[in-house]
């Protein structure tokens, strides 16, 4: 049996091919045939009922997958036949008919990768956790950003990175990109290899954030019912947290040494300390309204007399937008420092007024009926606790009122007040009740 597989068939520039080659390597792709006929497809075929491939999606993924196989088929063959031989000689890199199959397989495998990420893995989470469970990510609608598009941005150039290294690593070229002999005993040098690893980390810490926060964590916000503000504090430390991490370790890939990078970091911290004050005050308070958790994102505040919904805290600037649908962008400090009415603390009403002033000599029990009858009549006035109405002074011009209500809906208060300054103004015409101006009498005195 050995010698029937030892046979010798013919030779390729001094290379024997034998029968027992030209057996394994039919052999591998019938196997190749076989796993692509039974499993791949079968597979496509089953997700594809499912719901969770496209008829589309699925015919790309086959043919990456066959092509893949390809690839191997022929790396395997060119190995077993000892076919890889030298293309073109370079000083700078090795090129090889193996290794350019090798590249061509690299770079397949990565858009499978990619494929496999953005299509499979995020269909899953947006069937699975957002239709069939009946959470929705009202956090994703409240900051308006969307967390599958950052992490397929991510994926891809997470997979692109990597692709890249392994490319260069197959072709055996890694050139040195900067090169400091600032110390003849440990001079720096800078790689293209270490380029890709630091960029990677810090892509990979940025897709570790979503599956983290997106994929983990979002499940567990629901089931036990945690409010908005806390999902987005938490999610906001635990980025900062794996950002620091990701960049930490990038230097440490990067050989740079952290003692000297520490010191110089205090030395310029002591140096612009004094010019950027209010900088590091919005830093430090961005940190505590994190921690804190007195100021939350999506409840209603009031700073300087402006209204608006708290869309998000970052770590120097708020934004918050505005009734009107303008978006502010606050420093943190204002935040911390200043008076902010939180409106979201109110747990269903609040009182407001409405002040009005009638002419000298007119019916004050009549116009306390009428104030309370429209305040009664507008649908967003509480029937309890009951409007009511305070004679508050006997004024220069006129006997001053005011028209005390509660209310739920404080975010369109003032629409309220102008509501109930329209109906008041066309009652009081009806019961000929004057709503004066201010006037002065002048008397002359004529001296005799």
């Amino acid at each position: 049996m050995q010698d029937f597989l030892n046979q010798l068939l013919f030779t390729i520039n001094g290379t024997a091919i034998t029968i027992g080659k030209v057996i394994a390597v039919c052999s591998i792709g019938i196997l190749g045939f076989l796993f692509q006929s039974f499993v791949v497809k079968r597979s496509l075929a089953y997700y594809r009922n499912k719901g969770s491939l496209e008829s589309s999606d699925s015919k790309r993924i086959e043919l990456l997958i066959l092509s893949c196989l390809l690839l191997i088929f022929l790396i395997i063959t060119i190995s077993i036949f000892g076919l890889n031989q030298d293309l073109y000689p370079n000083r700078f890199f090795v090129l090889k008919g193996g290794i350019i199959l090798k590249g061509l397989l690299i770079i397949q495998i990565a858009r499978l990768i990619h494929y496999f990420f953005t299509r499979i893995i995020n269909g899953y989470y947006q069937r699975r956790i957002v239709n069939e469970k009946g959470i929705t990510n009202r956090l994703q609608d409240l900051t308006k950003e969307n967390p599958n598009k950052i992490a397929n941005s991510s994926i891809k150039v997470a997979v692109v990175l990597f692709a890249l290294f392994l490319f260069f690593q197959n072709f055996q070229f890694n050139p040195e990109l900067i090169t400091l002999h600032q110390d003849t005993d440990n001079p720096f040098s800078l790689k293209l290899s270490t380029v890709l690893i630091v960029g990677l980390i810090l892509t990979l810490g940025r897709v570790f954030i979503w599956v983290l926060t997106q994929l983990i964590l979002l499940g567990y916000y629901q089931k036990n019912k945690i409010n908005l503000g806390t999902q987005f504090a938490i999610n906001q430390l635990i980025s900062y947290f794996i950002y620091v991490v990701s960049i930490l370790t990038a230097l440490h890939f990067l050989q740079i040494n952290m003692t000297v990078f520490w010191g110089g970091l205090a030395a310029l911290l002591v140096g612009v300390g004094l010019g950027l004050q209010q900088t590091f005050n919005d830093l430090f308070s961005g940190l505590l309204l994190l921690f804190e958790r007195g100021i939350e994102v999506g409840e209603v505040l009031e700073i300087d007399g402006k209204i608006g919904s708290l869309k998000k805290i970052g770590l120097r600037t708020s934004v918050i937008e505005s009734r009107d649908n303008v978006t502010v962008i606050v420093p943190n400090s204002k935040l911390v420092v200043n008076n902010v009415i939180n409106w979201s603390h109110y747990d269903d009403k609040v009182r407001f007024k409405v002040n009005i002033g009638v002419a000298y000599g007119t019916d004050t029990v009549k116009v306390k009926k009428l104030l309370l009858e429209i305040a009664k009549e507008h649908s967003f006035i509480l029937k309890f606790p009951a409007p009511s109405v305070r004679f508050t002074d006997f004024g220069n011009s006129s006997l001053d009122f005011e028209l005390l209500f509660y209310s739920k809906n404080f975010t369109i208060i003032e629409d309220i007040k102008s509501d109930l300054r329209f109906e008041i103004d066309r009652k009081f015409r009806e019961a000929n009740i004057e709503i004066p101006f201010p006037q002065r009498d002048v008397w002359i005195r004529k001296d005799s």
